[in-house]
């Protein structure tokens, strides 16, 4: 089977059947989770160093800001530990 791309580059939006999508509502545009973040985490601003930012988009593309997340959550891990050890 192929893809007719003329014939779906020749419609228009009143030709797609959109009757099987669900509305989506303000508030679940409004939430965190459409803009892929969990409810575990927060959005918010950083300044980020470009050549550390670079480094990140380059060696995992897409996924760059999941590993700069998982670089960080490494780190805290990592502290805590420190710091369990110094209370002994």
């Amino acid at each position: 089977m192929q893809t007719d791309f003329e014939a779906l580059a020749a419609m228009t939006d009143d030709d797609i059947d959109c009757s099987d999508i669900p509305e989506i509502t303000d508030e679940e545009l409004n939430s965190p989770e459409w803009f892929g973040v969990c409810p575990h985490q927060e959005m918010f601003t950083l300044g980020v160093d470009r050549d550390v930012i670079d480094f990140f988009r380059n060696k995992y593309n897409r996924d760059y800001r999941y590993r700069m997340n998982d670089a960080l959550k490494d780190y805290v891990i990592a502290q805590r530990k420190l710091e369990a050890e110094k209370a002994i």
